[in-house]
């Protein structure tokens, strides 16, 4: 999912190290293990997780050698936090109302 807001959003932000940005936030979300009832929340939390990864690293798995992510990328992560934050809102009171908030997101992957 995240990689399919890089392409539609043309995020800055390499592919590989979305992959480990996904597997740090999974190893330390509250709700990691529950059912996909929370799959809304985990994409809204790691927006919010990401934005504040800003000017950080990643680390490659085996040399552990340190890769600088910048901030290119983080006003396109701020603006999918928002409409994810608003979507999870919304869901509880139309999807109807939900759905286009994910696609400005996604795209048409989401229906």
């Amino acid at each position: 999912m995240i990689k399919c807001w890089q392409g539609e959003c043309s995020v800055p932000l390499k592919s590989f190290w979305i992959e480990l940005l996904v597997v740090r936030f999974l190893a330390q979300w509250e709700h990691a293990g529950k059912t996909s009832v929370y799959y809304d929340w985990m994409v809204r939390d790691f927006f919010y997780f990401l934005v504040n990864q800003a000017f950080g690293s990643v680390y490659a798995p085996g040399t552990g050698e340190a890769m600088y992510i910048g901030d290119a990328w983080k006003s396109r992560a701020e603006s999918a936090r928002d409409r994810a934050a608003r979507a999870c809102g919304y869901e509880s009171q139309s999807s109807s109302l939900a759905g286009p908030e994910w696609r400005k997101i996604f795209g048409t992957y989401i229906s």
